[in-house]
Parts: C-alpha cells; structure tokens; sequence
C-alpha cells in the first residue's frame, strides 16, 4: 500500500505554444540561409521534426532515389553523455518522411558540404555516420543547437520562440493545406489518438503531396 496513491499529484503549468509569425519565420529563414544547420532548421520547419529526432537523422538512412528520410533515433545528452539512441519517443516515432524537390536540392548540397567538412578535418573528424553532427562529426549536444537557434533569433530580430514552435508552425501549415490529421501524424510521428487511427497508414505518395501543398503556404509566407 501505497499511502501517496490517494495523494492528488500538483499539476505544472505549461507554457502555452505558438507558431511563427509569417513574416518571423521568413526573417529566421533568411539569416540562416547558406549555414550547415540550414536544412535541419527546414525540416524542422516544414516536417515537424522534433530536435532529438532531427539530430538523430543517419546519412544512410536517406533514399536519395525517392527523396524519403527514415526517422529511427535520437540524440541525447544524460550525464553529460551525448550520444544517438535507436529509439524515439514513441513508437509511431520511427517512420518514413518524404522530401519535397526544394528540400532534395538542400540535401544534395548540404551531403556536398559534409564531405568538404569531413576532408578538410582529416583524423580529427569523428565519423558517427549522422546527417547533423557537430563541427567535428560527432553527436551534436542539443543545447549546442538551442544556442545557435536563439542566437539566429537575435541576429533575425524577432521575438523569442522556443524550438518547438517550429512543430507547431508545420502543423499549422499542414492545416492551411487540408491535411487530414492521419497525414500529419504519419509525417510528425504523433501517437494515435484511438485504436482505428492507428490502422490507417498514408502512403508516401499521398504525404508528399501535402508538404508541397504545406511548404508552398510557408513559401507564401516568405514572399
């Protein structure tokens, strides 16, 4: 017996989330065009990718043929270890995303630059075969990436918003272009929200259709 069982817990209050502001995420998007972090902050963006997840991502694990990212790990720090962990958050968490062309160009540029990044290091590159490592190949330390995320903020002068508001901001976009909830939770990788949603599984095909259809209302947003 357990006397805290009849204990009701306190609850945390939590901070309400927001997207971006259109013209906030068009001033972000241009202070961190051409930089290394550039297409992770796109996938962000555009897909919802979680930080862990985004982090995590394997150079292998993207299908240049079909232009799709499997989404299987995270990264995180824990007694101040960082280090890529096969699991993410939950089990609809692992999945396969689909890029659209703009974000093929990215990625094809931004594979260019990691392999300039790797030869120019030599033997100090540490290869972990990650498509976002740090500066020397290793796992990034995600506080390493929330620093240069609020730093972008401040050189874009806009107001503060946390990481996750870039979740958010897809999922509004995803939204303004009729998604139906089983396309975003296919992309996004949220749990289902009852046994039947969990039986429905979008093809590929179909969730390309609805990031061109959202990255044109944030490319919108942009203009």
């Amino acid at each position: 017996f357990n006397p805290m069982d009849a204990v009701e817990r306190p609850r945390v209050p939590r901070s309400p989330q927001k997207a971006y502001q259109p013209a906030h995420a068009a001033a972000f998007r241009r202070v961190v065009a051409g930089h290394r972090l550039e297409l992770l902050y796109d996938l962000m963006f555009v897909q919802g990718f979680r930080r862990a997840e985004a982090l995590a991502l394997l150079i292998t694990e993207y299908d240049a043929a079909v232009g799709v990212l499997k989404v299987s790990g995270q990264v995180q720090t824990v007694k101040g270890k960082t280090a890529r962990k096969g699991k993410t958050k939950s089990e609809s968490g692992v999945r396969y995303v689909p890029l659209t062309p703009r974000q093929q160009g990215m990625m094809t540029r931004h594979l260019v630059r990691l392999s300039d990044e790797r030869k120019r290091l030599g033997v100090e590159w540490k290869e972990h075969g990650l498509l976002f490592p740090s500066a020397c190949g290793t796992p990034m330390i995600p506080r390493t990436l929330n620093r240069h995320y609020y730093q972008t903020q401040e050189k874009a002068g806009i107001p503060h918003y946390t990481l996750h508001a870039t979740r958010h901001t897809a999922a509004t976009a995803m939204d303004a272009a009729k998604a139906s909830r089983s396309q975003q939770k296919a992309i996004m990788g949220h749990s289902p929200g009852d046994v039947t949603e969990s039986y429905i599984h979008p093809p590929i095909d179909e969730l390309y259709k609805v990031l061109i259809a959202a990255e044109d209302v944030q490319m919108r947003w942009a203009a």
